[in-house]
This record gives C-alpha cells, structure tokens and sequence, in this order.
C-alpha cells in the first residue's frame, strides 16, 4: 500500500493559485442572448457570438444534427455564471496529497471524501 503525506499549507496554496489562474486564462463568459432567441434558427455567427455549439451538417453527422438539436431546443433558459472571488476561495474543492513512496516525483490526487 502506498503512503501518503498530505501537502503543506504553502503547496496547496501554490497548487490552487495555478489551478485558479489556469481557469481564468480558459474561462470566458459570452454574452446573453436576447430574449426570444432561437438557437436553432441563428445564424454561424450568432452562436459563436453567444459561446453556443457551432450547428453539424445534417447529411455527413445525422446523429450528431439530431443531438444537437435536442440540446438547443426548446424548452432552454441563459443564465450568466458566477464564479467565485478567487480571495474567498480558501481552499480546494478535494484535498491533495503527495505519494511520497514515488520514485518519479510528486503524484497529486484527489483524496476520498465518501463524495
């Protein structure tokens, strides 16, 4: 069985601030779509104005059309995300701990929580 040493304060301190900056530099809030809008009636550049799936060729990916549709049919509903302040974030969502029997270095992982 391999022995685990949980990280110290200042390592998950620094694991969860590139983990945090890591989100930010991929995280982007698109705008809301007016009221009314038809996803499945938009035009290519509306949904790529609104952060939406680009629409599949019907004939070349039928089932992925079909999904598609599915997804973007009504009944829908756009809500603008809020993320947390990274200040009030204190700590990660899991616990991360050093396998300290690895002979390549750290390993992280997510301890269990019975989640």
């Amino acid at each position: 069985m391999m022995s685990t040493k949980p990280l110290g304060r200042e390592e998950r301190a620094m694991v969860s601030e590139e983990y945090y900056a890591a989100v930010e530099k991929r995280a982007h809030v698109f705008p809301l779509p007016p009221d009314g809008f038809d996803p499945l009636s938009a035009t290519a550049t509306q949904l790529e104005k609104y952060g939406l799936p680009s629409r599949p060729d019907a004939r070349s990916e039928p089932g992925l059309f079909l999904f598609w549709g599915i997804m973007l049919g009504a009944p829908i509903r756009f809500i603008t995300p809020q993320f947390p302040q990274r200040s009030a974030v204190r700590t990660p969502l899991f616990a991360l701990h050093r396998h300290a029997s690895s002979s390549k270095g750290q390993r992280v992982s997510p301890a269990t929580h019975g989640i």
